[in-house]
């Protein structure tokens, strides 16, 4: 069966349960969300998610429906289904569907619950509602921090504690999480077989503070990698019989290359503040890798929107890294010392595709946001935005190459320039 069959399969079965309530033991209720979306660059050549410089209505675009279901007072079921016009782990799938999140739910005392089940992790100050857009005023959470390309870690399958409670006036919640999950994407498959998490929210009248910190032990399979791990460990196998210290120069790099069950750590945290007509968002994000390959990532946003009765203008600034160690760097170069660039034109090739891949992964961008929402009618809302991203490095930061670098009229090497994606959403909950 297919997964849109599935899905109508699980929302029919769901609708029909709501007309027998009155037959029924269980309390059922659903509540669903939709976003239509367009948008387009002002430039050719580079895309940021499905947008190009045509325009599209795909990465923005999406519905879906929460499904709750009280079998007992304390014991429920709750599911939320989607549909996706665009998603980072297929971009080539249009209107793919999918669970965002199905668990139980068990209440052991008025302040704690037990969720197991496929659950989502905590690490934003929206999570519990990142795919309702009518839940937020930008067209879409700032992407320097709610990043495109962690969609993969945005799930789990496991159990996590959770308690609310008050102090002091505050509305506390803490939730500590324990699971696994694995996800493919078009260019990379990651499993995490450990996954533990701690997140901790305090909620007064006008202010929240939230942080979260997890660790995932992470198995990472590229394979556009492969033919250079395999061409170092070649080089090296050739000189082994030769000179065993130069050959394991080479096996050393190749290893760099792999990441298997190793530790990376993420924290986020968070604080919004409302003050009469005044909202004011900022939140951050470390993740850090002792691996050669692992990413070490900062990234933060801040944000300020004023309400005019049902007129929301607001603007951001952001920025995004993500860096890798110049471990692999300093290898590959030090390699010259033992055998020179004038001695073979192949192995210069895979030094230099060696290179090349770090750099690859250094992605650096800045962005300048401004927009404006419009409540126009009871759970709708229109809105409007403009963002200027700002590459700082050559592959772009969060954009990708839609004819740059590398064809036949652009050469290798040519810069991302600056961009401006122009965004408009309709958002509607029932």
């Amino acid at each position: 069966m297919s997964a849109s069959h599935k899905l109508k399969s699980l929302v029919f079965a769901a609708l029909l349960g709501s007309v027998s309530l009155s037959a029924q033991a269980v309390k059922f209720d659903y509540s669903g969300f939709v976003t239509i979306g367009m948008g387009q660059l002002d430039k050719d050549r580079v895309k940021f998610a499905d947008y190009d410089n045509q325009l599209s209505f795909n990465t923005d675009t999406r519905m879906g429906f929460q499904i709750d279901a009280e079998i007992t007072d304390d014991f429920s079921v709750i599911a939320q289904p989607i549909v996706k016009a665009y998603s980072v782990s297929d971009p080539n799938d249009d209107y793919q569907a999918e669970i965002d999140w199905a668990y139980l739910s068990y209440r052991l005392t008025p302040s704690v619950k037990l969720r197991v089940g496929r659950l989502r992790v905590p690490q934003y100050m929206v999570s519990d509602y990142l795919q309702v857009g009518y839940g937020y005023h930008w067209v879409r959470p700032p992407v320097d921090v709610y990043l495109l390309r962690a969609e993969p870690f945005n799930h789990y399958q496991g159990g996590e504690i959770f308690y609310s409670g008050k102090y002091r006036g505050y509305e506390i919640n803490f939730q500590a999480m324990y699971g696994s999950f694995s996800e493919k994407t078009a260019d990379i498959e990651v499993s995490v077989d450990q996954m533990t998490g701690l997140n901790f929210s305090a909620t007064g009248e006008n202010f929240t503070f939230r942080y979260a910190y997890l660790l995932h032990n992470v198995d990472l399979d590229v394979p556009d990698l492969v033919p250079l791990v395999d061409g170092f460990m070649q080089v090296g196998d050739g000189i082994a019989p030769f000179d065993a210290a130069v050959a394991e120069e080479f096996y050393a790099i190749a290893r760099m290359y792999e990441i298997s069950d190793e530790p990376y750590t993420y924290q986020a945290g968070g604080i919004k503040y409302e003050l009469e007509n005044w909202l004011i968002y900022t939140e951050f994000s470390l993740v850090d890798s002792s691996n050669p390959f692992g990413s070490d990532s900062k990234n933060t946003y801040f944000s300020v929107a004023y309400q005019f009765e049902n007129l929301t203008p607001y603007f951001f600034v952001s920025s995004y890294s993500n860096t890798l160690s110049d471990q692999i760097e300093n290898a590959i170069n030090a390699t010259y010392e033992s055998i020179g660039r004038e001695v073979n034109d192949g192995l210069n090739q895979l030094r230099d595709g060696g290179l090349q891949s770090v750099q690859r992964s250094n992605l650096k961008q800045k962005s300048l946001a401004i927009g404006l929402r419009y409540d126009f009618y009871e759970n709708m809302d229109l809105k409007f935005e403009a963002m200027k991203v700002f590459p700082e490095e050559i592959v772009g930061g969060q954009l990708s190459n839609d004819g740059l670098a590398g064809s036949d009229n652009f050469p290798n090497g040519e810069r991302f320039p600056n961009i401006v994606v122009y965004s408009f959403t309709f958002d509607y909950i029932f």
